[in-house]
């Protein structure tokens, strides 16, 4: 299982998911050739989904199509949106993976395609690079923190040294990135923007940085340059849980209920099981409801928040009492 000492030279645990018995007794022994010495292995999504609570690996091999209610797509994105596997290797091990999936998978670090049929060298290669993205991202999170520390919180001082350090980097959008999201996740969110800003100014196409920029702007209110930043990701790869379902959200009081509708269908028909999607659906379908009655004078740009208090009052008003919890 996954340490939080030292870092290790290989990963030492792995999930295997896999319908095809023979492919995954290949898999295991592929495994084992490299070194793996804990592994568990899976045959749905819905068997791991069930079983991976309170589990860590250092590396999940995922089929993508597989039978059951639970896709590779939904269990991928599930996964990428628990804290405890966001930054986990995952290798995704298959034949089937369409465009719009991979360009979903190229959004994570940590993760790669291998696709089938392959040799062990193949396998072994895209591990040990997987492996060493793993140990960058784990160095240099160290090392965002010890600047951090060093200046005492003191985040001008900070920022020169990211700075800094992001100019001297031979690759300069993932570490500017990390940084971003460091800074994001510690609440420094003025300071985050200004950096997640310059990673567009390099790369207009960053979907991290179109994402996490639009996630900032939702949080300021500014839902208008939220949405087109935002839609922006989705256009650009379609697939995304989380993004879709905070579009969604959005939607509901800035583009109306039925483009919210639209686009927790899509999210729905990612994953009919996600429970923001599945609320989304819930609130898009009050709101349509609340805009049809006559003699509404809400006004259909007021902020999310109060958009769905009205709602809620409103069924309240109308003896809906069940209808009404429920949007509450």
């Amino acid at each position: 299982m996954s340490q939080s000492g030292p870092i290790m030279e290989k990963p030492l645990s792995a999930l295997i998911l896999d319908d095809d018995e023979t492919f995954l007794k290949t898999l295991s022994l592929y495994t084992e050739k490299i070194g793996i010495e804990h592994v568990d292995t899976f045959v749905t999504a819905d068997d791991v989904w069930q079983n991976i609570k309170g589990k860590s690996y250092d590396v999940l091999f995922l089929d993508w199509k597989l039978p059951g209610e639970l896709s590779g797509l939904a269990l991928f994105n599930r996964l990428r949106r628990s804290p405890e596997f966001s930054l986990v290797p995952i290798l995704v091990v298959s034949g089937f993976v369409e465009q719009d999936d991979f360009r979903l998978l190229k959004e994570f670090p940590c993760t790669d395609l291998l696709e089938k049929p392959f040799q062990f060298q193949t396998f072994e290669e895209k591990v040990n690079t997987l492996w060493g993205e793993h140990t960058w991202y784990r160095d240099n999170v160290n090392r965002i923190k010890k600047i951090l520390n060093q200046s005492d919180n003191d985040i001008e001082k900070a920022l020169l040294k990211f700075k800094k350090a992001t100019k001297d980097a031979p690759n300069k959008i993932p570490l500017t990135m990390l940084t971003a999201n460091f800074l994001y996740d510690k609440g420094f969110i003025p300071e985050a923007e200004e950096i997640y800003q310059s990673v567009l100014k390099m790369d207009p196409k960053n979907v991290g940085a179109l994402s996490c920029l639009g996630k900032i702007l939702h949080k300021q209110g500014r839902y208008n340059e939220a949405i087109k930043l935002l839609e922006a990701a989705n256009d650009l790869s379609p697939h995304n849980m989380e993004r879709l379902c905070l579009t969604g959200q959005i939607s509901i009081s800035e583009k109306g209920s039925g483009k919210a509708k639209e686009v927790f269908q899509k999210a729905l028909d990612i994953d009919k099981k996600d429970v923001s999607a599945r609320a989304g659906m819930v609130l898009a379908q009050n709101a349509e409801d609340f805009f049809k009655e006559a003699n509404k004078s809400v006004s259909l740009t007021q902020n999310f928040a109060s958009l769905m208090n009205s709602i809620g009052i409103a069924k309240v008003k109308n003896g809906q009492w069940k209808e009404a919890f429920l949007q509450y």
